[in-house]
């Protein structure tokens, strides 16, 4: 595998396995840092400054190329949020089941990453689409269903 000026790990097989541990181990050790220096705020909107700005962007960099095709990786992703999740939660004596995680996300008004990931996929498509991406060759790759007559596929891509 081969580590790239622009911060991916590819290897020939074009496997996202070792991009998404890396990303998440850089993560983790930065979540380490934040919990280390904010053990005294009580302000949500400070706490999630800190992880929007500093740990949601490197386990979303690029992910429009290299977005989890497994549920072991989209799940591994997913855990540096919810311990993040966690540690508000601790902080902030936010009462919420364990394990349950979507009042945290509602209270903070964060989306999974899975959500973030979908949505960005699907901006990208739209721009590759409407011409605002300038790439011949991707857009040659989708094959669109154009239905002559009305039938109950709702399939518009291939």
């Amino acid at each position: 595998c081969w580590v790239c000026l622009v911060g991916f790990v590819l290897c020939p097989t074009l496997n996202t396995n070792l991009h998404i541990e890396r990303a998440c181990c850089i993560s983790l050790k930065i979540l380490g840092f934040i919990k280390r220096i904010t053990t005294e705020f009580k302000l949500a909107s400070l706490l999630k400054a800190l992880y929007c700005s500093l740990v949601r962007p490197i386990l979303e960099y690029g992910s429009v190329i290299w977005d989890p095709n497994t549920t072991r990786n989209a799940i591994i992703l997913e855990r540096v949020q919810n311990t993040f999740l966690k540690y508000t939660r601790l902080v902030l004596r936010i009462e919420c089941p364990s394990h349950n995680y979507l009042p945290l996300l509602e209270y903070l008004k964060l989306d999974s990453l899975i959500d973030r990931r979908h949505t960005a996929n699907l901006k990208f498509l739209s721009r590759l689409l409407n011409g605002q991406i300038d790439s011949p060759q991707l857009f040659s790759l989708i094959s669109l269903n154009f239905p002559f007559h009305f039938t109950h596929q709702h399939t518009t891509f291939n």
